[in-house]
């Protein structure tokens, strides 16, 4: 099934969709009477302003559901103010589209939109929140620092509880500050980069210039040395893009260095991009940080720009690729 989530159509519950979300999401493990008497009570809280619930659609097919809880059970987000997201659910045929990050966005943007400066969700513990609970992590939720609860209750070491869907860690997340321009958008600050987003800037400008020039995609590049124990001890990291290798930064831990590292990392970048056909190489460096570096690996100084904070320089370098292409 090939699937775009950009076609993902995000509504908030109204009374005529009860019928049909009974009918789709009435699940084995409960009963007919039970679902219905859980939507009628989340129709209701959301009549009261404590839930908001939010209907996600693909296609005109109904293919999941969450809600914003604004008076969370959980007795730490309810003592802090923090709303939870809350009862959360893809349809099984659907999961692995980015529908359900789609989903749980929408419902972090209400929250901020009510001016709320965190929000927390709840994941079980066995093998099937698995992906939930990797999803949850990449969009930027850490525990609370709490522990794990049964039934909404600190788990008490030494105790015996059942692995059920009653036992959870919880997870919250800082909101960015928000600045409302209209109804559908608004600015958002983040201090810290959500993988997610940037890569919609890369591929929206891979886009447009493939469309206006016929250019290869965007590509990013990392280059680590790392120790026995995984540990990162220097790397670098850029993007090939035009035909230019750029080196956004490099960096080798001090206990390392003038051991050839620095060495080995540019040149396995100046690998990746001849391998993706890059004819030339640029970084920067300030004049107090490893310019006779990389001299000493064929970079010229293409110009000097100045105006740093106490008389500081930045050189812009350079290095040709494209003999060394043609000698291989």
């Amino acid at each position: 099934m090939k699937v775009d989530p950009k076609d993902l159509k995000i509504d908030i519950l109204q009374e005529e969709d009860l019928k049909e979300l009974i009918k789709i999401f009435s699940f084995p493990w409960t009963s007919f009477e039970d679902t219905k008497l859980k939507w009628d009570v989340y129709f209701s809280e959301q009549k009261t302003s404590d839930r908001i619930v939010c209907l996600a659609r693909w296609q005109g097919h109904l293919i999941g559901y969450g809600s914003l809880l604004k008076v969370s059970k959980y007795p730490n987000f309810r003592s802090c103010g923090i709303p939870e997201i809350h009862d959360v659910w893809i349809s099984e045929e659907y999961r692995g589209h980015g529908f359900g990050k789609l989903l749980i966005s929408h419902l972090e943007w209400l929250a901020q939109k009510e001016n709320y400066p965190s929000v927390g969700i709840g994941v079980g513990l066995y093998k099937d929140y698995g992906r939930a609970q990797r999803l949850y992590i990449q969009l930027g939720y850490v525990p609370d620092s709490e522990g794990v609860t049964y039934q909404y209750q600190t788990a008490t070491p030494g105790n015996s509880y059942p692995l059920d869907d009653d036992f959870v860690i919880w997870l919250k997340k800082k909101l960015p500050t928000i600045s409302l321009e209209e109804d559908d958008y608004y600015l958002e600050r983040q201090e810290e980069p959500v993988p997610e987003d940037e890569q919609v800037l890369f591929d929206g400008i891979s886009d447009d210039a493939a469309k206006k020039k016929g250019m290869e995609r965007i590509k990013s590049f990392r280059v680590y040395i790392k120790s026995s124990n995984q540990s990162v001890l220097g790397g670098a990291s850029g993007v090939t893009y035009y035909g230019c290798l750029y080196v956004d930064m490099l960096w080798v831990e001090a206990s390392i260095r003038n051991r050839g590292f620095g060495k080995k990392i540019m040149e396995e970048a100046e690998k990746i991009a001849r391998e993706r056909k890059c004819t030339f190489a640029t970084l920067n460096t300030m004049d107090w940080e490893a310019l006779p570096f990389y001299r000493k690996l064929g970079y010229h100084i293409e110009f000097i720009r100045e105006g740093y904070e106490k008389a500081s320089k930045m050189y812009m370098l350079r290095k040709e690729l494209y003999q060394k292409m043609i000698q291989q």
